[in-house]
């Protein structure tokens, strides 16, 4: 079985060339293959400060040098084949799709908003729906805590309660679940603190 490691990170800006060289130096190293990067803070022409060397495809969503900002960084050996590209121009999200060792997969890497919007997820899971059938592999900081219990330190002031059930609704809908917790089971870690992979990847 060929194992595809995947990675999301809220990088909190790469306008620091020294802080950038970092980042893909620490992808490289941990032979991560799909990339997805959040509050990058990059404008369009600094995105090839993302394309280091071993970086086949760079796929970005930028805004200012200041917020918001995505990428799907995809490793050169990786056998994937993009077809679709759909990018947000306000610095939320990439969606691409293609084929991932030969079966078709959407990528989604996203940077949810800071406000309790739950149409947000709807509006962009029925973009994903519009890619076409196939895997899907979506990661980010999604900006709401999905469990309470588990997910954060406290359950007061719970905040963006109707995103998080959007979002909820929308894993549902997808068959998609978290990677993360379903490694890792019962362990207590802030969603703010590991971010967000979710997955549906029957097919592949």
């Amino acid at each position: 079985m060929t194992v595809v490691r995947c990675l999301t990170w809220n990088v909190h800006g790469l306008n620091d060339r020294r802080k950038a060289r970092l980042v893909a130096a620490y992808v490289k190293r941990h032979e991560i293959y799909i990339c997805m990067l959040q509050e990058t803070h990059l404008v369009m022409t600094a995105e090839g400060r993302l394309k280091a060397g071993w970086v086949g495809e760079a796929h970005c969503s930028t805004y200012s040098g200041y917020a918001r900002g995505v990428a799907i960084l995809i490793r050169k050996w990786l056998q994937w084949r993009t077809r679709d590209v759909i990018v947000d121009p306000n610095g939320r999200y990439v969606l691409l799709s293609g084929t991932l060792l030969d079966r078709a997969c959407r990528l989604v890497a996203v940077y949810g908003p800071n406000v309790d919007d739950p149409e947000f997820f709807l509006e962009l899971w029925r973009l994903v729906e519009s890619l076409g059938a196939g895997a899907v592999i979506w990661g980010g900081d999604f900006n709401v805590i999905l469990d309470a219990r588990m997910d954060r330190e406290s359950v007061a002031r719970m905040q963006h309660v109707s995103a998080a059930k959007s979002l909820a609704a929308v894993m549902q809908s997808g068959a998609l679940v978290d990677l993360w917790r379903r490694t890792h089971g019962d362990v207590r870690e802030e969603t703010c603190e590991r971010g967000a992979l979710f997955g549906y990847t029957a097919e592949l």
